[in-house]
């Protein structure tokens, strides 16, 4: 039904396989061929103050520098940060609704290359889609400062006439 890719950064992890390399079971790239000096459009989303408590319960994944400013001051964040996956969600919402015609059964796949810049509540971000050619829409995400909170982000629609 669905493949899930999911990386990690693990420090001093040797990375092989039984008698061979990992090269055939990475995911495919996500990387833009040439990146546009400007971005066909951009998007700024409202990222409200209890956006890290909400998505905490709802997605049931609890780690407390999400949370506790506390923990997350201890960790060497600036504050409590709202979770990758939640801020991919929301430009992954935006998207779908303003290029996939508004459903959700159209994606085909989403991959995010990497997380990066924290994004703290409440903010703004920016939503740039780079790139939107043959149901691929290449994308970044940047928190309130102006760093990259996704890179090389990819969402990838089935056509529009397609059963899905």
């Amino acid at each position: 039904l669905v493949t899930h890719w999911i990386t990690d950064y693990m420090r001093g992890v040797n990375l092989s396989t039984v008698g061979g390399s990992i090269q055939g079971l990475l995911p495919p790239s996500t990387e833009i061929p040439k990146r546009p000096k400007t971005p066909r459009f951009e998007e700024k989303l409202v990222i409200p103050a209890n956006a890290a408590h909400v998505y905490t319960e709802c997605a049931r994944i609890w780690n407390p520098i999400h949370t506790n400013k506390d923990v997350a001051l201890k960790a060497g964040l600036p504050d409590v940060i709202l979770h990758g996956t939640a801020h991919l969600s929301k430009a992954i919402d935006r998207i779908v609704n303003r290029l996939g015609g508004a459903d959700p059964r159209r994606v085909k796949a989403v991959s995010c290359g990497a997380f990066g810049a924290n994004v703290l509540m409440p903010s703004t971000v920016t939503l740039r889609v780079l790139s939107f050619a043959e149901g691929m829409v290449h994308f970044d995400l940047l928190n309130q400062q102006g760093q990259q909170a996704i890179r090389d982000g990819l969402v990838i629609f089935h056509p529009p006439s397609s059963k899905v």
